[in-house]
């Protein structure tokens, strides 16, 4: 008999086969999970609030309009990622919005000012409407003041899974208080 024949073979060449199939199934059932985590964070930014599909659909109009907006429009995700920016927020920031999508918002905040972003980050997950004022690193490094009032957004379950923000470029920081 041929050792590569051989009954320990088969069962070892059977075990194989079992441990790729039993592979196979976690990886789809991965896929699966990974699938349905994403149709429903897409589902809740873009269905579940009202809000939020209110505002994508003013953003997606502001940008096709030949209008210049005032406000910039930028949702981020649960993690802080974008998701959706309009022309104007683009502007605001000195970037391509296209370029914006999945890219941290922490990445506009100069190092200095995060740990007051991720406060208000953490003050809007948790349900904080406020509008407040906030100085932006433009993609050139340079600053940009704005207001900005921000919405969180929950989906079905009430979990937060991001927020929509309008942002205006604010030049009177006195009224803020905050000139030198």
């Amino acid at each position: 008999m041929s050792p590569l024949r051989t009954p320990a073979r088969r069962r070892l060449v059977n075990i194989m086969k079992r441990v790729y199939a039993s592979l196979a199934g976690f990886f789809i059932d991965a896929l699966k999970q990974h699938f349905s985590e994403v149709q429903v964070r897409c589902h809740a930014l873009t269905q579940e609030r009202q809000t939020a599909s209110n505002v994508q659909v003013e953003c997606l109009s502001m940008t096709k309009s030949a209008h210049k907006p005032l406000e910039g429009i930028w949702i981020i995700d649960a993690e802080g990622r974008t998701v959706l920016a309009s022309a104007r927020m683009g502007e605001i920031l000195g970037a391509v919005p296209a370029e914006m999508i999945g890219k941290s918002s922490f990445s506009y905040i100069f190092s200095e000012d995060l740990a007051a972003a991720q406060r208000l980050f953490n003050a809007k997950s948790s349900g904080d409407s406020k509008p407040f004022h906030f100085r932006l690193r433009r993609k050139d490094g340079s600053e940009v003041w704005v207001d900005v009032q921000g919405t969180p957004m929950r989906n079905a379950s009430g979990e937060f899974n991001g927020i929509v923000g309008t942002f205006t470029v604010s030049d009177n920081d006195a009224a803020w208080g905050l000139a030198g």
